[in-house]
């Protein structure tokens, strides 16, 4: 006879946060790894303004007639043409409108200038940066 199945349930709060800080861990040490000393190699660049990337407009409506601020940490995988593939949001105060705003506008406008690799050969990679929306 099958012995049977137990589930334990309750929050994922502890396990979803040691899951995004190794992620965090993984690119920092993918990043640096990937960095050598002869000055052919380098991290992504980006190739546009990144204050251009997130605009006013792009504050959450409804966030502005709440009064909310927010300030939300992101990474970008950038592939080996210098366009961004996904994005994580590795730190926020929420609420989540703030994360997919910050998502879906760098998704669409940022662009970069690709890692590369010690033989001057373009690499996909990471960058990371941070986003506040604040009302005056």
């Amino acid at each position: 006879m099958a012995e049977p199945v137990r589930f334990d349930l309750g929050s994922m709060g502890e396990p979803l946060r040691k899951l995004r800080n190794c992620a965090a861990d993984v690119a920092r040490k993918l990043q640096s790894a990937s960095l050598g000393g002869d000055g052919k190699a380098r991290a992504a660049v980006p190739a546009s303004n990144p204050g251009q990337w997130i605009t006013s407009g792009d504050y959450p409506r409804d966030l502005v007639r709440q009064g909310m601020d927010g300030v939300i940490a992101f990474r970008l995988t950038v592939n080996k043409s210098g366009k961004p593939t996904a994005c994580f949001i590795t730190a926020s105060n929420r609420p989540q409108m703030f994360d997919d705003t910050v998502c879906l506008a760098l998704m669409k406008r940022a662009t970069f200038k690709p890692a590369l690799d010690s033989q001057g050969n373009p690499q996909a990679s990471y960058f990371s940066s941070r986003v506040r929306f604040q009302l005056p």
